[in-house]
C-alpha cells in the first residue's frame, strides 16, 4: 500500500486529501469518501471523536486492488477555506472537483471511478454522479430520504426520548440540560432563525451554526435527488441507527432508476460500530474504542469488485 498527499483545487480553496493506492505503478479503479455532516477530517475525524471510518475503509480496500481519495473538508485539517461559511452546494462543488481530479490522475482508471458517501455524504455522492458523466457507481452508507426538516426534528425527539429512559442517579447532567434546554424546542428555534437570517454564519445559543449550510440543507429534495440518479447504487444501513431511518433504503429503493443494491446490516449504529444493545447516544463512547463493522468493509469492497469486472 502507497499514501500520497494531495492537494485539489476546488473554486476558491485547495482541499487537502491523501490517495491510498494498492501499490506503486499501474491504474487503479478509484472510490472517493464523502464524509457525513460536520468539520470532519480526511481520516473521518473531529475533536473527541476518532472513527477512522475512511482510513479503514481505505485500507481495505488497497488490500484488495482498489485506490482510495479520503480529504480534509474545507476550513479543516489542512484543506483551505471557511468550514463555518461552506453552504451544501459548496461540498458538492468540492466532491465533484475531487472526482475530476481522479479523473485526470495517473494512478486512477477513470472509467471505474466511484464514491462513497457517509450520512450527508451519501446525500452528495448522488448529486455528484448526476454531474459527472461516467461514474462507475456510488455507495450510500447510512442514507435518508426523509424531509430535512422532518428528519432533524425527528432527531431532536429521539434525543429526548434517549435522556427521560434514564435515571437521575447514571445521567443527571444529560437530565439536567434537557431540562433547562428541550431539544425540541431548540431544533425549531434552530430552524427558525435559519428560515429567517441571510447570514452564511452566526451565533445560536453558546456557539456558531453554520446558517448557510443548514438553510440548503431544508431546501433539499431528497426524493427528486434519488429519482434522477441512474448509476448503479450500493445502499447500506445500520439496523441500530436513530439518526438515519433504516427503512429508507426502501424508499430510495421505489425512486432510484438503475441498478440498485442494499442490505441492513444487523446491529449496527450511525458510527459503523455494532451495537447489540438498544439504540442510544450514550453508547457512542464506548463504540469509540471498537473497529469499523466488518461488514461494511465487506459489503464495499466485494460490490466494487464486481462493478469492476462487469
Amino acid at each position: 500500500m502507497v499514501e500520497l498527499d494531495v492537494s485539489i483545487p476546488s473554486k476558491e480553496v485547495v482541499l487537502s486529501g491523501t490517495l491510498c493506492l494498492p501499490h506503486e505503478g499501474g491504474k487503479f479503479p478509484t472510490a472517493l469518501w464523502l464524509q457525513g455532516s460536520g468539520p470532519i477530517d480526511r481520516d473521518d475525524n473531529i475533536p473527541g471523536q476518532a472513527l477512522n471510518n475512511s482510513k479503514s475503509v481505505a485500507h481495505h480496500l488497497a488490500a484488495n486492488g482498489i485506490a482510495t481519495l479520503r480529504f480534509d473538508k474545507r476550513g479543516v485539517g489542512k484543506s483551505t477555506g471557511e468550514y463555518l461559511s461552506a453552504g451544501h452546494s459548496d461540498l458538492v462543488e468540492d466532491g465533484l472537483n475531487c472526482l475530476k481530479f481522479l479523473s485526470k490522475s495517473n494512478h486512477c482508471d477513470s472509467h471505474l471511478l466511484f464514491a462513497i458517501g457517509h450520512s450527508e455524504g451519501a446525500i452528495i455522492a448522488p448529486q455528484i454522479a448526476q454531474k459527472l458523466e461516467g461514474v462507475a457507481g456510488i455507495v450510500l452508507v447510512c442514507p435518508t430520504i426523509e424531509d430535512p426538516e422532518s428528519l432533524l426534528m425527528r432527531q431532536a425527539q429521539e434525543m429526548k426520548n434517549m435522556v427521560d429512559a434514564q435515571s437521575w442517579f447514571k445521567r443527571p447532567l444529560a437530565k439536567l440540560f434537557t431540562k433547562v434546554i428541550d431539544p425540541i424546542k431548540s431544533n425549531r428555534k434552530a430552524i427558525a432563525k435559519t428560515k429567517n437570517t441571510d447570514a452564511k454564519a452566526g451565533r445560536l445559543g453558546f456557539s456558531k451554526q453554520p446558517f448557510y449550510w443548514f438553510r440548503q440543507f431544508l431546501a433539499l429534495n431528497l426524493v427528486e435527488i434519488y429519482k434522477n440518479t441512474t448509476c448503479p447504487i450500493l445502499a447500506l444501513a445500520g439496523e441500530k441507527d436513530f439518526q438515519c431511518t433504516p427503512s429508507d433504503v426502501y424508499k430510495i429503493a421505489g425512486v432510484v432508476q438503475g441498478e440498485y443494491e442494499f442490505h441492513i446490516i444487523e446491529d449496527m449504529s450511525h458510527m459503523l460500530r455494532s451495537e447489540p444493545g438498544e439504540a442510544c447516544v450514550f453508547n457512542y463512547a464506548a463504540q469509540l474504542k471498537q473497529p469499523i463493522e466488518p461488514k461494511v468493509l465487506t459489503l464495499i469492497c466485494g460490490w466494487l469488485q464486481q462493478r469492476c469486472r462487469q
